[in-house]
């Protein structure tokens, strides 16, 4: 081989790898400018999908202490210490008396209402209003509100 062949074998060698790289850069850079914006789809699709998943734990551990919520409604509406069948304790206005010597919760009843249906859901509303029990006697001087129905 000659010197001239070989220098010309190297010319033709480096434009071949010059365009070969070149080529190599053109064939990355189309590659890779269409697939940056599907790994932004993607980054934006699996933080979405890990918020939902995140969202779906607190969810479901939130869910004992839902249902525990639910029951005890349910069971202070039905077994409720204040009776709403009574109208008494539903009662929006109230009158302020002072017990007097020798008065019992169905004295001071009596003097609100004579039907004796009443008379006993009235006792139950005052006894539970003011925390007193249905048979202690009543101390004298004691404040008591007593429920009116108008």
């Amino acid at each position: 081989m000659s010197a001239a062949a070989v220098s010309g074998y190297g010319r033709r060698y480096r434009r071949t790898s010059r365009l070969s790289i070149t080529k190599n850069e053109q064939i990355i850079e189309e590659k890779s400018e269409p697939d940056f914006p599907n790994r932004k789809q993607e980054n934006s699709d699996f933080l979405q999908q890990k918020k939902a998943n995140i969202k779906s734990i607190a969810a479901r551990a939130l869910l004992p202490a839902k249902i525990v919520a639910l029951l005890a409604a349910i069971f202070a509406c039905l077994w409720s210490p204040l009776k709403f069948h009574n109208e008494y304790l539903r009662s929006s206005s109230f009158e302020k008396i002072t017990v007097s010597r020798g008065e019992s919760l169905q004295d001071i009843a009596g003097r609100y209402t004579a039907d004796p249906e009443k008379q006993e859901s009235l006792m139950d509303a005052i006894a539970e209003m003011n925390v007193l029990s249905r048979g202690e006697p009543l101390p004298v001087g004691w404040k008591l509100l007593i429920p009116v129905i108008k």
